[in-house]
């Protein structure tokens, strides 16, 4: 369940397999350890901007060579 509801095993699990489905709340992919060490380093930043409960929301990756890639959706 926690899995389930958790925006940084989400991230993570959708970056690493493509996908965040039935499958991938479920064992043995909630315990990948490739999974769970990408998603203790995504953070999760409130933006005291925004008004809405939910929408829009930005995913910014910074990847290994420091690029930043973002990605809002309304």
């Amino acid at each position: 369940t926690d899995a389930q509801f958790s925006v940084q095993y989400s991230v993570a699990c959708a970056l690493v397999r493509g996908a965040v489905g039935m499958a991938e709340i479920q064992q043995p992919v909630i315990s990948d350890p490739v999974i769970t060490a990408l998603a203790n380093r995504v953070r999760v930043v409130e933006d005291p901007e925004n008004p809405h409960a939910y929408v829009p929301a930005t995913v910014r990756l910074r990847l290994r060579s420091g690029e930043v890639v973002a990605k809002t959706v309304t």
